[in-house]
């Protein structure tokens, strides 16, 4: 997971700690290897999902509201380039 997020193990520990506290994901440890936690979403967390992914998606259409066709293709294409380049050097 922190491949994917690109972040490091420590800093996403953090943020799982963080959302225990607030009551919107547990952990569990994997019954197969105990060095695996399982995180899950609690009930709390699951009430404010659609708020989350609906704050999210504004925020998308308001980036490129005002850009066309060929620059959002353009803008998605420099953003990858951004991104391999961070991920080659880390």
């Amino acid at each position: 997971m922190v491949e994917r997020m690109c972040v490091q193990p420590p800093t996403l520990s953090k943020m799982l700690d963080r959302m225990e506290k607030a009551g919107l994901v547990m952990r569990t440890p994997d019954a197969e290897d105990s060095r695996i936690s399982r995180v899950y979403l609690t009930e709390q967390g699951r009430q404010i999902e659609h708020t989350v992914r609906d704050v999210w998606h504004d925020l998308e259409q308001r980036i490129v509201e005002s850009l066309g066709v060929e620059e959002r293709v353009l803008l998605r294409r420099l953003l990858l380039q951004v991104h391999e380049n961070l991920t080659r050097s880390a």
